[in-house]
């Protein structure tokens, strides 16, 4: 009776060290990407999805306090001011070549250069809003090496 005791509470204790050890690794916190040094990519513009077309319009913010990227088409660069969740954007300019479709990069101009004034990171999506509403959606790079 005793061994069938100690039997039962070992492989009662063997299968609690189990489950207690699967609980611990699947509890890995996860860490949202860094705002600077990540290349963030646009997937929505004004809560609209854009297409998959071509290249995809990124952005890139540096420690400087300047920002960068490409809207698929033409460069574009400004500067920033972080404070907390908060951040101030100046667009200073961009490139001006012609592209075959200028439509996503006049959405993607225009919606960087209203009032933006917030931003959430959660994992790898960075959303930026004007007060509270969204203007652009982005997730971040899986290979940032090869954005230009």
């Amino acid at each position: 009776m005793k061994k069938q005791i100690l039997k039962c509470s070992l492989i009662l204790l063997i299968g609690i060290s189990f489950v207690g050890c699967s609980v611990l690794k699947n509890n890995k916190k996860i860490e949202n990407k860094p705002l600077i040094g990540t290349v963030w990519n646009v997937v929505k513009i004004n809560k609209t999805e854009i297409p998959a077309i071509g290249s995809s319009p990124y952005i890139l913010f540096s420690e400087t306090g300047n920002y960068n990227g490409s809207t698929g088409c033409n460069k574009f660069f400004g500067t920033f001011i972080l404070n907390k969740k908060t951040i101030s954007m100046e667009n200073s300019g961009a490139t001006k070549k012609m592209c075959a479709n200028m439509e996503i990069e006049r959405q993607f101009l225009g919606a960087i250069k209203r009032e933006i004034n917030y931003y959430t990171i959660q994992v790898d999506t960075l959303v930026l809003y004007e007060k509270t509403t969204e203007v652009l959606r982005f997730v971040a790079s899986k290979n940032p090496v090869n954005q230009e």
